[in-house]
């Protein structure tokens, strides 16, 4: 998993989300080493509260927003993260082609009625700049996933101690920051 250049991309996505009245609170733009282990150190944690989900298999592949805004909003944890929407790039190419005029449109209610939503990818941010995903490697990849699966098993952590995402060419894309960037993705 490549994670260079993260930290630039997500600086852009919070001076957007700034400029859209999206940010609630203190500026979570502030760096902080991005060796620091928070995304690393939730792992165990958030394994546990997905795996307490009633999500199908099916709701997990298609079902991001929805997944990651239930999780950052679990009282059994205090999140030290951020929902991020963006695009996840696969062998160098977009796997969702997301626009922010698509994301434009979902966030003032023009395709509220769409039978779909304008394609994007939703996940969380930590304070060390890593990101973690519960649902792209079940969505993206899962003709590997067996069955039954314990869905814990299946989390990507941009964090190279991480070694499950260590080799899969992914590149993470944001695009805007905030639960109020989110909401619009799941109503």
């Amino acid at each position: 998993m490549q994670h260079d250049g993260y930290a630039k991309l997500f600086r852009g996505a919070v001076e957007k989300s700034k400029a859209l009245g999206l940010l609630q609170g203190p500026d979570p733009s502030v760096q902080v080493p991005p060796d620091a282990g928070f995304a690393l150190g939730a792992l165990s944690t958030i394994g546990r509260a997905v795996n307490s989900y009633p999500y199908a298999y099916e709701d997990i592949r298609v079902q991001c927003a929805a997944i990651h805004l239930t999780l950052y909003d679990d009282p059994r944890w205090d999140a030290p993260c951020i929902l991020t929407v963006g695009d996840v790039e696969v062998d160098g190419k977009l796997e969702y082609d997301t626009s922010y005029e698509g994301l434009d449109e979902e966030l003032r209610g023009v395709r509220r009625h769409a039978k779909e939503i304008s394609p994007c990818h939703v996940w969380l941010t930590f304070p060390d700049l890593h990101i973690v995903d519960v649902t792209f490697f079940v969505y993206r990849y899962h003709d590997r996933v067996p069955s039954p699966f314990t869905w814990s098993e299946y989390l990507i952590c941009s964090d190279a101690r991480h070694p499950f995402a260590v080799d899969l060419p992914l590149r993470y894309v944001p695009m805007l920051i905030g639960r109020d960037a989110i909401v619009p993705l799941v109503m």
